[in-house]
Parts: structure tokens; sequence; C-alpha cells
């Protein structure tokens, strides 16, 4: 047998460590495998979910959330198997019972400042009580009877998932609103306050800092009041001397190149010039108020989106809009969606405007923007934000609460969105998939908080009997819901 040279000696030696770390990586593999515990859930029909890019769908029909190799969960449903990738986090709601299940390894914070771990499925059976929980980083969900901000345009219950991006902006989900803002908002329970873009939470005098929990990559940094209250002391004095004199020249306290001369102390006179050639007198804290000068400061303005709030029928507009010198011609929003076009002309007194008749569960793209004439006498457009935001589902359901098998008969309870408008309506009962009955729906009540309750007969005894919202109307249009609920006899 011929001898091994030094250099193939070293390619064997190399050849078969790669082949032993191949078997190590194989076997610590399979050992994973069978160590991993499968996760899977079953959830029931008609439940809230967030998909991937946190778009919240409703699942038709029952299902299995399934925990995959990549971290995420995944929804596959029953009957179609179609499959919807969540993410590595959770929140499921069931308008049914008002049951809220979490996924995956959450954190809720007490009022105390402790805080419990949970892993895998939570379930909060009451979304009354008042909790908090941390979901994951920058995600936050609020339990709460009343879940409000400090101007009231977000008003909500039951509970608020919260999102924020890196720079403090918030997206605000649940089966009744959608909202994006975009300036940092305080929200408000009975029991404690949520200031999102710090992350801190404030029980009474009392700051929990929610940054110190699993840590947080939120970028956002608070403005200095100070600095705020000096711009808006300048601002005020422009405005000030501008209304009392015919012309204005900033601040001398910072040492304005435009002014020469000496200045004896702070009463007295200052000779000196400015752009064009003026004498002046310097108020006592250090502005410069001239009579005959051809330079103004211009005062400052601004347009700002601050955020867009969503429900099934209507999206409220919120901005802001300084303009001390009425320099804007118009201050505008442009709405639009699938077939659906609106420029609105702003009122730059106000901060909202809602905008009206649209479609459920429809993304909507709102750019704010304003004209402007120029010196030349030209108007200019100018796009200063664009903001999407998507209409949320119908809220509705319709609940079977009583089955007389004697007298067969079927009670029920419906209760309709109040922010979209329905013309009328009906319910149908199905035995076995015949359609044996229906009733008109009373929607005066059935949009009140307790709904409306009543009741159908049948004929036929069948394995399922099934009730269904059907023929509704939206002004004056049919549209398609899917409200139903069913009863299996054994």
């Amino acid at each position: 047998m011929r001898a091994l040279t030094a250099g193939n000696k070293k390619r064997f030696a190399i050849f078969a460590l790669i082949i032993i770390t191949i078997i190590i990586l194989l076997i610590f593999g399979l050992r994973l495998a069978l160590n991993h515990e499968v996760e899977e859930y079953k959830i029931e029909s008609n439940v809230t979910l967030y998909d991937s890019e946190y778009e919240p769908f409703e699942s038709e029909e029952t299902g299995i959330i399934t925990k995959k190799w990549d971290g995420n969960y995944y929804l596959t449903l029953d009957n179609s198997k179609e499959t919807y990738k969540l993410n590595s986090k959770v929140v499921s709601f069931n308008e049914t019972n008002s049951k809220i299940t979490l996924y995956g390894d959450v954190f809720k914070v007490l009022l105390d400042g402790q805080v419990e771990k949970y892993s895998k499925d939570t379930e909060i059976k009451s979304s009354t009580d008042d909790a908090f929980y941390k979901i994951a980083d920058r995600q936050y969900l609020i339990i709460s009877n009343s879940i409000r901000n400090e101007t009231g345009s977000i008003s909500t219950s039951k509970y608020l998932y919260i999102i924020l991006d890196k720079s403090g902006n918030t997206l605000l989900l649940n089966n009744q609103i959608y909202a994006k803002t975009i300036n940092p908002i305080v929200l408000s329970t009975n029991s404690y306050k949520f200031d999102i873009a710090n992350e801190k939470l404030i029980v009474g005098n009392d700051e929990i800092d929610l940054k110190k929990i699993i840590g947080s990559s939120n970028e956002y940094i608070e403005k200095d009041d100070n600095d705020e209250e000096k711009q808006q002391d300048t601002q005020e004095q422009i405005q000030s001397n501008k209304d009392n004199s015919e012309d204005t020249v900033a601040d001398s306290s910072n040492s304005n190149p435009n002014i020469g001369g000496s200045v004896t102390n702070n009463q007295g006179g200052s000779t000196g010039t400015s752009s064009g050639t003026s004498v002046g007198d310097i108020n006592g804290d250090g502005t410069v108020v001239g009579s005959g000068s051809t330079n103004k400061t211009p005062l400052s303005k601004s347009v700002s989106l601050r955020g867009a709030i969503a429900t099934s029928s209507y999206i409220d507009i919120e901005y802001a809009v300084s303009d001390p010198e009425n320099k804007y011609q118009t201050v505008y929003a442009f709405v639009e969606g699938s077939n659906y076009e609106n420029m609105i002309a702003l009122d730059k007194n106000s901060t909202t405007y809602r905008v009206t008749d649209l479609e459920p569960n429809t993304e909507y793209k709102i750019t704010l923007g304003y004209k402007e004439i120029t010196e030349e006498n030209e108007i200019v457009d100018n796009i200063e934000d664009v903001l999407s935001v998507r209409t949320t589902k119908i809220n509705a359901t319709l609940d079977i609460t009583k089955v007389a098998t004697g007298s067969k008969k079927i009670y029920f309870n419906l209760k309709l969105d109040q922010n979209y408008s329905f013309d009328y309506a009906k319910v149908a009962l199905y035995v076995d998939g015949v359609k044996e009955n229906e009733i008109e729906v009373d929607i005066q009540e059935a949009v009140k908080t307790a709904g409306w309750s009543s009741l159908l007969k049948y004929e036929t005894y069948g394995h399922e009997i099934a009730l269904k919202v059907e023929g509704s109307l939206h002004d004056g249009s049919t549209i398609s819901t899917n409200i139903q609920a069913k009863y299996r006899n054994y």
C-alpha cells in the first residue's frame, strides 16, 4: 500500500472533520425536533385576528393556530384549508363572548409596577377590568371598558392593540377602530394613563418605564419644553411687535448682523442701520423696533397631518395649520380609494375633518397639502404628508340565545354597527340549509348597546339551525355581510 503524502493526510483530516460536524448537527437537530412541543390551538369562527402586516381580518370558520419553525404563528381554516401567516405574538378577540386570547410570551404589567410573564396561550376572559400587557418590543395591549385620548377623538372599549414605529408614531387596532397617529398621544382608562411615544405607564403620580421590560428599539426623543417655550415667546413677541408697529426686526439678543452702532443701555437710544435706513429703540426685552425698515421677519407657518381614525364608514382626519399671515391660499385633503376620490378644502382654524360614506374594510390614502401664492404671483401646490388607513369591517354580532325544541322557537339577539348606517335588513332562519322563516330587523333597536332581541319559529326538526342577516341595504344599495349564527342538534 502506498503511503499517504502530507498533503493528502491534511485533506483527509479536513474531510473527516466535516463529516463529523455534519453528524453532530444532524443528531442535535433530531434531538431538538423530538424535544420540541408542537403548539396547536383551536379557534372558533368569527374571531378577529391580525395578519403579518397587522391588517385585521375575521376568521369565517373554525381553524387551528400553529407555531412553526420560523417562530411565527399560522392560522389554517378547517374547511377551506386557507392559511394565514400571523406574527411571533398574536392577539385575537372573540366578539361573541368578549374573550381575548394572546399567543406567545407576553408580559402583564401590574399597576404596582410588578411584571408577570405568560407563555403559549393566555386567555383574558374579562374585558371590563382594567389591565395592561406588553406584547413585544413596541407593542402593547390595553384592556378596559373605557379607552380614550385627551381630546376624545379616540374612544373605544374592551381592548386596544397598540403598535409603535421607531419614531413614536402609532397604529391603534381593534374590532371597532383602525387609527394611525403621527404626533405623540396619551391614552387613558379609569385606572391609568399610557404615554405611548415615551412608553410610560402612569398610575396616579407614579410612572412605570415600560422600556425596561425586554428593552425597546424606540428612537423617539421628546422635545424640550424650555425650547418650545422660548420659541413660542419669541414668536409671540414678533407677532406683538408686528401688530403695534409698521416693521419688526428680530431679537437683538442673537447679535443680529444687520444692526450696527452702539447700545449704551437697554432703555436708551440705539443709532444704527439695517438693510434699509432706520433709527430705532431697543425694548427692555432686547427686541429692536424700527420705524422705517423694509426688512420684515416672516412669521412661521406650518401644515401637518396628525393622524387618522377609521371606523367602518368614516375616517376622522386630524391635522394642524399655523398660518398667522394668511399665506396659504388653500389647505386641502385628497382622499382616494378603490373607485373613490374626494378633494376636501379644510378649515385652517379647525383640527378635525370627518370623511363619511366610505366602504368598510377598504384602504384609503390621505394626502394633506396646501396651495400658496408666491411673490411672483404664482400658485404653488405643495404636498405635506401622506397617510394610508383602512376602514374596519362592519362590527355586528348575531347570537342564538335560546332554542325551544318543544315549541320550535329560536330566540336571538342582533347587534349592528353604530357607525354604519343600515337602511334595511332581515334575519332568515335555515334548517339543514333550507330556508323556513324570516323577520325584518328593527334597525333602531339593533344599533343600541343592548341590541335587538326577537324570535323565529321553525317547522322541520333538523341537525343544523342557522340564522343569517340577509337583504341588507345601505344608502339604497345592497351590501354583502357575513353575519350569522348556528346551532347544532346532537
